[in-house]
């Protein structure tokens, strides 16, 4: 294994400052990558300032790198600078070697950001050919956002469904995001059998997205004064028929839920829970009970990993 696929494992495992260390001995040997791994570590570590910091200071030594300007833009739109982020994108559009449709892409979602619903639609067209799935699911995306369920119904093509790679997490999370679409559209036409099977598979390829379980909560949940807001760690078992001999088949996960009392959120957690677990083993471990604001319904507000360890790991 390399060096930079060592980083980005230790990354992904959570392991920032080993992740930290290769990266600033990679930027010492002039590897261009140690600066992204150091960006990327920062950004998981919500510090968005200091990945601006890293590609301001990476551009004064590469200033013709299109990807750090793109790097630098997606920065800046996510900390809401989008004059400066189309800035930067269209340093990078213009630069040799530059991805030119992938930069157009990004420069889409500034502008959907920007509130910017026809310019963003139209640049969209600019690069579809080259980014079916996520052209497509943008396009939906920004026709909730207009409020328009019959276009994010059309919008919709299932060749480019049956395109996508879903070993690909990225495909996964878009795929959530178009099948959300179609379940908001459907919801909004009044088709509930519809809404919900859409709901379902938006779900199943992105669990934790915040606007499939907002949904959810729309459908199913109900407004019961007498609800409380629960965060919730809770134990449980994978299914035995996908566990692997001699392999951890315990987890936990923390769910933030609104429900008459922890019991019942329990059960809420059961009924939700899209992964193949024993249902009959979910156990709760913590619970913290949290002001709940007036008027939210009842079910699932967020949903973290299912996070696999030994069984004795947990022991005293």
């Amino acid at each position: 294994m390399s060096e930079i696929d060592r980083a980005y494992e230790h990354i992904q495992n959570g392991e920032f400052e080993q992740a930290t260390a290769i990266a600033h001995d990679l930027m010492e040997d002039g590897e261009l990558e140690g600066y992204f791994i150091l960006a990327d570590t920062k950004e998981k570590e919500g510090k968005l300032d200091v990945v601006l910091e890293i590609m301001e200071r990476a551009l004064e030594e590469y200033p013709d790198n299109w990807r750090f300007w793109l790097r630098l833009g997606n920065t800046q739109s996510d900390l809401e600078e989008y004059e400066d982020a189309l800035y930067s994108l269209e340093r990078a559009r213009y630069l040799n070697h530059a991805d030119a449709e992938l930069v157009l892409l990004n420069k889409a979602i500034v502008t959907k950001r920007m509130g910017e619903y026809p310019s963003a639609l139209a640049i969209i067209k600019d690069c579809e050919q080259a980014f079916p799935l996520f052209s497509m699911g943008l396009v939906m995306e920004i026709y909730t956002l207009m409020e328009d369920p019959h276009a994010v119904i059309s919008s919709f093509d299932e060749t480019v469904i049956h395109q996508a790679d879903e070993e690909d997490s990225s495909h996964l999370s878009t795929l959530g995001r178009i099948y959300y679409a179609l379940a908001w559209a459907h919801y909004n036409l009044t088709n509930e059998k519809e809404a919900i099977n859409y709901l379902v598979d938006s779900l199943l390829h992105n669990r934790d997205n915040p606007s499939a379980l907002w949904l959810r909560r729309e459908m199913l949940g109900r407004v019961d004064p007498a609800s409380r807001y629960f965060r919730i760690i809770v134990q449980g078992e994978w299914a035995e028929e996908i566990r692997e001999a001699n392999q951890p088949y315990k987890f936990m996960a923390s769910y933030e839920v609104v429900a008459q009392n922890p019991m019942e959120a329990l059960e809420e957690i059961k009924f939700f829970e899209v992964e193949n677990i024993n249902r009959t083993a979910l156990k709760l471990e913590e619970v913290e009970e949290w002001e709940l604001p007036e008027g939210n319904p009842t079910g699932i507000y967020f949903c973290s990993p299912l996070f696999t360890y030994e069984s004795d790991e947990l022991k005293d």
